[in-house]
């Protein structure tokens, strides 16, 4: 498991520069991103609850995830009308990540050797997060300098979880 989440991680970080280095072609592709994930999670979900591993309505929701997903790529503006609210969707979420970072990071510092870098990250998220709700027009714009931030600092806050997350288990061990 460290070795995959150093290896999300990194990927995370380039993935984020990759964003970064081309802003407007982000904000066009990230509704049909968004679209893949939710039909991915919708046949998982489903897949899961049909065999009797989930509730029976996370198979409801999942199937109403097939359907949203599946329109993403077949129903004409879609992906413009999700774009249009997208950056209020992404401004809550970071908002909340962000949040949950912080409050991780600031409970788990005995342990976390690198507990400052997550709190900073989570302070990070928050900002972003309070931004592009003060200012929807501007983060649209610079939708793609939003969302590759927020992957460098996730995959930076992934690296260094993996890292506390070894040292806690070669202290548990040996």
């Amino acid at each position: 498991m460290f070795v995959f989440c150093i290896i999300m991680g990194l990927l995370m970080v380039g993935g984020g520069a990759a964003c970064m280095a081309s802003p407007v072609a982000t904000y066009f592709q990230t509704g049909y991103v968004v679209g893949a994930m939710v039909l991915a999670y919708g046949i998982v979900g489903f897949v899961r609850a049909f065999n009797g591993l989930a509730h029976p309505l996370e198979g409801i929701v999942s199937l109403a995830a097939i359907i949203l997903g599946t329109a993403f790529f077949f129903r004409p503006g879609t992906v413009e009308a999700f774009d249009a609210v997208m950056l209020y969707v992404l401004a809550g979420w970071t908002c909340a990540q962000g949040l949950f970072e912080a409050i991780v990071a600031v409970r788990t510092r005995d342990v976390r050797r690198y507990w400052v870098l997550g709190l900073l990250s989570g302070l990070l998220g928050i900002a972003l997060g309070v931004y592009t709700f003060v200012h929807p027009m501007v983060a649209a714009i610079t939708l793609g300098w939003l969302i590759g931030l927020y992957f460098i600092e996730d995959g930076v806050s992934l690296i260094t979880l993996a890292l506390t997350a070894k040292k806690v288990r070669d202290e548990l061990l040996g």
